[in-house]
């Protein structure tokens, strides 16, 4: 016992050494119990949400660009002559036999589409 007393003085005036083993000794400790893992998966997890946060940026740009463009009225005229068939006034309408457009009654005679 008297050796192990000795010995451990000795090390004690070699400062080095104190501070390597206790390194040695808190990265043991630290790997035992996981913290090293746990400080290596939340670094790769913010990586992980930083990238998905500048790709949330860029769609958040993308569609602030798209809203500016919608709220303009050429856009809004276009969207309503394209998807809902409608026509300024005083535009030429076009209307073909077999199409399936029901044409305007006149009077009490009801008009059926066209059959193909």
């Amino acid at each position: 016992m008297r050796i192990w007393i000795e010995s451990f003085r000795s090390a004690l005036q070699h400062p080095i050494r104190i501070f390597v083993i206790t390194c040695v000794v808190v990265g043991g400790l630290m790997l035992l119990d996981g913290t090293l893992y746990r400080i290596w998966a939340l670094n790769r997890d913010s990586e992980q949400l930083r990238e998905r946060i500048m790709q949330l940026q860029t769609r958040v740009g993308e569609h602030q660009r798209q809203l500016k463009a919608v709220q303009s009225p050429a856009f809004i005229e276009k969207m309503a002559r394209d998807r809902l068939d409608l026509v300024r006034e005083g535009d030429l309408i076009f209307i073909f036999s077999g199409s399936e457009v029901p044409l305007p009654s006149s009077g009490g005679s009801t008009s059926k589409p066209a059959s193909r």
